[in-house]
């Protein structure tokens, strides 16, 4: 389970490098199931150019002080423990982390003015791996975190089968002394070269994508470009092939939220023309049902996921 999950944020943390997109992981799984420890694994891969350790307590100041100066331009922004950061914060505080967040991510510059500093301008670009618990993640989507920040995120969700939680617990002190060192030496590479062959491919994943995920297309599309090029950096090259084109299928058992197992499906009914009668029918539910289905077709709708 973990596997894909590691290589996925390997992907997040050279895709930094790349002009545009770039890949950020907003990772979502129980409490205690290792989600710190795949990014620990992903520091002790990569050179400390590649990233910054922002830990779990950062505020706009310290990003505009202390990390500035070390360089945020083309490094990937690891937040160990998004429920603890968020947690720690008053309500202001934590829009303004969310709001600065969203915009380097899109525009690659924030800025803010208060009474401590009228003008506070940030410029980086940047790729972002944050890890939060499910048991938060169904807190704060809505009252927090809100779709235009999270549309700039690759979302996955987990939750490790038992046998493989009990054994990944048993070699965690193996795995942690285990030496790394520098092992990833990659050619420095800004732009990937995506043969006419795969755009329609990519196109088709983009469109799954945005149903799994219940986000809009374009924010799939970037992402999906964002997964087959870093991946292909990963790999040393600066074009895509179609081992990059196999880390999608890969991707997509992690894209649906398990707080809400049928919005994709019912996305998908409503897209292949079926009535609110039809899909309650199809997912074995009685008329009451219309009810959740319109808010899930409402939220598709508001996302540009359906017309």
């Amino acid at each position: 389970m973990l596997a894909p999950v590691g290589l996925l944020k390997a992907c997040s943390v050279v895709s930094a490098k790349l002009n545009y997109p770039r890949l950020s992981i907003f990772l979502v799984a129980p409490s205690r199931e290792f989600k710190s420890q795949t990014s620990v694994e992903m520091t002790r891969i990569f050179s400390k150019n590649r990233y910054l350790d922002l830990g779990s307590d950062f505020t706009i100041h310290s990003l505009h002080g202390r990390y500035r100066e070390r360089g945020m331009d083309r490094k990937c922004l690891m937040i160990n423990d998004a429920t603890l950061l968020f947690a720690s914060k008053k309500a202001n505080t934590k829009d303004r982390l969310v709001n600065a967040l969203a915009e380097l991510l899109s525009e690659s510059k924030y800025v803010y003015g208060d009474r401590v500093n009228p003008k506070l301008t940030i410029e980086a670009r940047i790729s972002v791996i944050m890890n939060m618990t499910l048991e938060s993640y169904n807190k704060y989507q809505s009252t927090l975190i809100g779709s235009t920040f999270l549309e700039r995120f690759l979302t996955l969700f987990y939750s490790m089968p038992e046998e493989e939680l009990t054994e990944f617990a048993r070699k965690r002190d193996e795995r942690m002394s285990m030496k790394f060192g520098n092992i990833l030496s990659l050619r420095n590479i800004s732009v990937v070269k995506v043969n006419k062959n795969y755009k329609k491919v990519l196109i088709d994943y983009a469109k799954e994508f945005s149903v799994l995920s219940v986000k809009s297309f374009n924010s799939c599309n970037d992402t999906v470009n964002a997964i087959v090029k870093s991946h292909a950096i990963l790999n040393n090259r600066d074009y895509v092939c179609d081992d990059d084109i196999e880390i999608l299928k890969i991707t997509e058992k992690f894209l649906s939220n398990p707080f809400a197992p049928n919005e994709s499906k019912i996305i998908k009914f409503y897209k292949q023309g079926k009535t609110y009668t039809d899909i309650c029918n199809l997912l074995g539910r009685d008329e009451g049902y219309k009810s959740y289905i319109s808010r899930v077709i409402k939220k598709a709708k508001e996302r540009g996921v359906v017309n």
